[in-house]
């Protein structure tokens, strides 16, 4: 692989520019620049990652807004965590969506 420098990251920066213009009304996401591998391009390129943190609603926000198949979601458990994760192209740019929602405690009452 040859060095990268940050004119590589043009077209991803670009890419979160007019994504978040678009889609200014949606809930923020964290975002990523991220040098992710691109199976079309059988390389490495530079993508963006979105990360939702505040409920799943989100998630499916910008799920719709991305045009996403939902049969593609991923859903994965980890202890309370669980998490949703898509991947899709904006712009050109490889773009992976994840969302992550905090499962309440299994000892949790549900009594008031």
């Amino acid at each position: 692989m040859t060095a990268q420098t940050a004119a590589d990251q043009i077209n991803a920066a670009g890419a979160a520019m007019a994504l978040l213009t678009r889609h200014s009304g949606l809930p923020a996401p964290t975002l990523d620049l991220a040098l992710m591998y691109s199976p079309e391009d059988d390389r490495e390129v530079w993508g963006l990652r979105l990360g939702i943190h505040w409920g799943l609603s989100g998630f499916e926000k910008w799920r719709q807004a991305l045009d996403i198949d939902p049969d593609t979601i991923a859903d994965r458990t980890s202890g309370q965590l669980y998490t949703l994760r898509a991947e899709t192209r904006f712009a050109g740019v490889r773009v992976e969506l994840t969302g992550f929602h905090t499962l309440p405690d299994d000892d949790t009452s549900t009594e008031q």
